[in-house]
């Protein structure tokens, strides 16, 4: 097995990101991906704690697991399985490390966990059927335009908690025709619902190159608005499933 130091210089080479805009746009996304597959909360916190401690080296963080463990606030073995999991979704990988000593001897030292600018592996849940979408579930309550769920509530400030983060991370299409609806929270849960609703039929489909997926969001507002509607994030979440099924489909019919 390959070791690597903990040296910057030589950690500055595993860089996997180009600019903290483009880190938070990606953990962002893998964010999204683990909430729509109902991962638990500590594969969560540990993943915006990746987050937070890669901001010296973008992508980078090589803590101990019992610093993560203490600032998350959870035992070093959940953290151990939550690293464990993140790296099955392919969304981070470990490098083992070496720390040097005067003269020759060197001792194993933390492991560099790397964010992955794409997926590596990528683990996706049964395809089941859409729900009506007047049942279908959700964590919000219904009773306000948009309220961040329990998973998202923590004391750390979390990489894309404000509003000029959440302008550069989410696609300028979606941002303009959204951000006049919502506080940061709402916006944040909202766009959260639309990549989880298309992580659910394919993840690879760019919801900004597709007006379909605007025209939806509008129409559910206009319906929520109207009193139609008494759960918006759930109903949001539903008919943007409806889209990515119909564009998924139709990309299908175009390939054969």
């Amino acid at each position: 097995m390959n070791y690597v130091t903990t040296d910057l210089k030589e950690l500055a080479e595993h860089v996997t990101f180009a600019s903290k805009v483009e880190m938070d746009e990606k953990i962002y996304e893998y964010l999204a991906r683990l909430q729509a597959d109902e991962q638990p909360d500590s594969v969560i916190e540990v993943l915006r704690f990746f987050g937070r401690s890669s901001l010296r080296l973008l992508g980078v963080s090589f803590a101990k697991y019992q610093t993560i463990a203490d600032s998350v606030g959870i035992s070093k073995s959940t953290v151990i399985r939550a690293v464990k999991r993140l790296v099955e979704f392919g969304m981070i990988d470990k490098l083992p490390t070496v720390k040097k000593w005067r003269g020759k001897s060197r001792k194993k030292s933390v492991n560099v966990i790397r964010i992955l600018p794409t997926l590596s592996n990528m683990i996706t849940q049964d395809d089941n059927a859409i729900e009506d979408v007047e049942s279908a579930p959700s964590k919000a309550s219904g009773n306000e335009i948009i309220s961040e769920p329990s998973n998202f509530n923590h004391t750390q400030k979390h990489v894309l908690d404000t509003t000029d983060t959440l302008k550069h991370a989410i696609p300028k299409k979606l941002y303009e025709v959204m951000s006049p609806f919502f506080n940061v929270e709402g916006l944040y849960e909202t766009i959260g619902a639309l990549y989880r609703a298309k992580a659910t039929v394919d993840p690879t489909i760019q919801a900004e190159n597709h007006p379909e997926y605007i025209e939806a969001f509008l129409s559910c507002v206009r319906r929520y608005k109207d009193g139609k509607v008494r759960n918006l994030l759930s109903y949001l979440y539903t008919t943007w499933r409806k889209v990515s099924r119909g564009i998924y489909l139709k990309r299908m019919a175009d390939v054969y």
